[in-house]
């Protein structure tokens, strides 16, 4: 800025100079002489404040490395005191955990050998050698949860089955397995052959599973009035899948007994869907011929009863409504002889013996002495028969003697 100014007042001097001398030749003209000398103290002003400007800034800058040198030392001083600080916290972070650490292993120290004194010297001969037992069945309860969260998070039959099988399941925990199948298919909204398959799977795998399915299925037989009407359907789906395959023995049908006492209308539906589901997987003809099966046909009097013609009859109407009463040609027959076998049977019985009117005045005089007495024990008898009945139909169906070798 001070060059340019110097050369600005260089030309107008020289400027003036020339004006100078063209005016002393031509007369000298005062005025242009006046301006010049005006534009040069207003150049002259403008160099000075420009001079004053520089100087100012210089002080500025020579400020404004100081405060940066401050700045500089002052950040060194906060980096190396942060540095410190985390030192210190470091440690004691370090002593606090080494002093929870101390506490928690004195803890568990002292309770382990409370724990022993007790069982050596205080258990009064229990004999128990120390062993702790859950009662509360937490093991238990994580493990459902372990199955269910497998279960539900797997998306093949492979998967989900080479998983639950690298579970570490103590013995008899195999009904765990089976429950937590029932109970995740019984959930869905509509049947999923997945849980079919995966029942099936186990029940191949280790001959346990078939045990355990083989209770489970009495079980929810017995308590079938308890569910839904989904939830029925997807079981009875599921038990029809391990029986059409094969994973399940056919015994387990001797649970069923279908009479109009031993049965409700859940437990009907559940028969229904259940035969039904395995009558479209195999076929009635195949149905009818694994039902027909001589070896295993002790299994299935319950399916086709043949105590009483009432019962025949209603298993037959059953079969019926259901659209399977294909299956009951031998039931028809067995009605449609029983009138031959009765007269048979009538035929087949001796006489009845004649009495002479000395003995039956006797046996008159004795029964008429006895039957007051006889009367009351049938009242009592009766009302007894009819209250045992009663609890027999609530009672779990039990299972008869097995006929077949499963």
């Amino acid at each position: 800025m001070l060059s340019e100014g110097t050369r600005r007042a260089q030309l107008l001097h020289d400027q003036a100079g020339q004006d100078q001398g063209s005016g002393g030749a031509a007369g000298g003209d005062t005025d242009t002489l006046g301006r010049v000398q005006d534009q040069l103290g207003a150049v002259q002003n403008v160099m000075r404040q420009n001079v004053d400007q520089m100087l100012t800034n210089i002080e500025h800058a020579q400020t404004l490395e100081t405060s940066s040198a401050e700045l500089s030392s002052n950040a060194r001083a906060f980096q190396s005191a942060g540095r410190r600080v985390r030192k210190q916290m470091w440690w004691q972070n370090l002593k606090m955990k080494l002093y929870i650490g101390a506490a928690i292993t004195a803890a568990l120290l002292l309770i382990l050998w409370w724990a022993g004194a007790f069982s050596s010297g205080g258990g009064g001969g229990g004999g128990d050698g120390g062993i702790i037992t859950d009662l509360t069945e937490q093991d238990l309860v994580n493990l459902r949860r372990t199955i269910y969260l497998t279960i539900m998070s797997s998306a093949a039959v492979d998967e989900c089955a080479h998983k639950l099988m690298k579970l570490k399941l103590r013995e008899g925990q195999e009904v765990e397995i089976a429950t937590m199948l029932i109970e995740c298919c019984a959930q869905e909204r509509t049947y999923l052959r997945f849980y079919g398959l995966l029942a099936e799977r186990f029940c191949l795998i280790d001959r346990a599973y078939q045990v355990c399915f083989d209770e489970l299925f009495a079980k929810q037989y017995t308590m079938i009035h308890r569910l839904e009407t989904n939830k029925l359907r997807n079981v009875a789906k599921l038990f029809a899948h391990v029986l059409h395959s094969d994973a399940l023995p056919w015994g387990v049908l001797e649970y069923i007994v279908i009479s109009e006492e031993e049965t409700t209308s859940s437990s009907r539906i559940f028969i229904k869907i259940l035969f039904q589901e395995v009558a479209e997987y195999m076929g009635l003809k195949t149905l009818r011929q694994r039902l027909n099966d001589e070896s295993v046909a002790p299994s299935f009097l319950g399916l086709f009863p043949r105590d009483t013609p009432k019962n025949t009859r209603f298993a037959i109407n059953f079969w019926t409504a259901i659209g399977l009463g294909g299956l009951t040609d031998g039931l028809r027959q067995h009605l449609a002889d029983a009138p031959k076998r009765i007269a048979a049977a009538a035929a087949a019985a001796p006489p009845p013996r004649a009495l002479s009117p000395l003995s039956s005045s006797s046996s008159s005089s004795s029964s008429s002495s006895s039957s007051s007495s006889s009367s009351g024990s049938s009242s009592s008898s009766s009302s007894g028969s009819s209250s045992s009945s009663s609890s027999a139909k609530k009672d779990p169906p039990k299972k008869r003697a097995r006929h077949d070798s499963d």
